[in-house]
This record gives C-alpha cells, structure tokens and sequence, in this order.
C-alpha cells in the first residue's frame, strides 16, 4: 500500500478583506479540502484589536495551486462580550430572522438589544417588530459581504439604534449571529 503525501495549502480571506493569508490546512489531495469551514477572529482580518470580539467564519470554495480561496459563510459574536453589557435590572429584546440578500442568499440573524430598567411585553413586541421590518429591509439590499463588513463596522446596529430609540431609549443593539443557510 502506498501512502499518498499530505501538502499544505495557504488558505486566503474573501476579496472584501483584501485576500490576506488566514491560514494553512493540511490535506491530501485538494478536492477533499473543499466545502471546510474555516473560523477566523475578525482582529486577524481587520488589524483592528478592538473587533476580538467576533469571528467570522470561511468556506472554502476554490483550490488552486497551493493557495485556497474562501468566502463568507457566517458572523459570531462571542457570548462572554454580551454578558458584560448585561444586567440585572435590565431588559432584553432578542430577535432570530431569516432574510435574503441581494445576491439571493437566504441568511439567519440573530440581534439583541438590551434596554435600561423593565418594559412592559407590548412594547418589546413593539420593539421586535421595528426590528425586524428595518433589518429585513435594509438586507435585502446589500449581499452578504456587505452585511457582514456593515455588522463589523456597526453601521447596521446604529440604524437600527435610531430607529428603536424612538420607541424606547436603549443601552445597545448587537448582531450576535449571522449564519448562511443552504
């Protein structure tokens, strides 16, 4: 029986993050490197130590040669860094949504807001429903990439912020989770 030698491939980030090195896998053979998620701590895509707090995760789509290409596949915020901005006399609206964006990919996100002091049920309902009209409307018109490199800078959570703020003041809005689905 004859052993098949295990090469390196240098796994490169998505376009929108200026196809850097991320990484390496080891694989025999590139066709079964394919389809593998990769999760990746946006301070290492950004250079911006201040984004530790969320990882996003790659598939990897192409091999060529040794270098492998990847795309976006998903955005996670870590839950220890929520739990800091959480208190006790504190309320919380969370929402779980799936939408499309423009490049026909259908996305699961998941937000939380948190708002000072305890609201009554009808105006967190309210709260909810202003979410999800704004988020679904304002998805719908970026792709992916986009969406993510919006959630990374916070322009997505201040939109929403202002948009909230008119119901209720609030502490924070967070994506916690933007997951693609097949």
């Amino acid at each position: 029986m004859v052993k098949k030698k295990r090469t390196w491939f240098e796994i490169i980030s998505p376009r929108i993050f200026g196809n850097i090195k991320v990484g390496e896998t080891l694989s025999y053979d590139s066709k079964s490197i394919i389809g593998r998620i990769i999760t990746v701590n946006a301070r290492d895509l950004t250079n911006n130590f201040k984004k530790s707090h969320i990882n996003i995760k790659l598939i990897i789509n192409k091999v060529s040669e040794n270098k492998v290409e990847t795309s976006i596949y998903g955005y996670v915020v870590q839950r220890q860094y929520l739990q800091r901005f959480l208190q006790k006399k504190m309320s919380k609206v969370e929402l779980i949504t799936d939408t499309q964006t423009s490049d026909k990919k259908k996305v699961r996100m998941k937000l939380i807001s948190a708002i000072n002091g305890r609201i009554q049920a009808t105006k967190k309902k309210l709260i909810r429903n202003v979410m999800e009209k704004e988020l679904i409307k304002l998805v719908n018109n970026m792709d992916l990439d986009n969406l993510v490199l919006m959630c990374l800078m916070n322009k997505l959570q201040i939109t929403l912020s202002k948009k909230i703020h008119k119901i209720h003041p609030l502490k924070f809005v967070e994506v916690r989770r933007i997951d693609l689905l097949k």
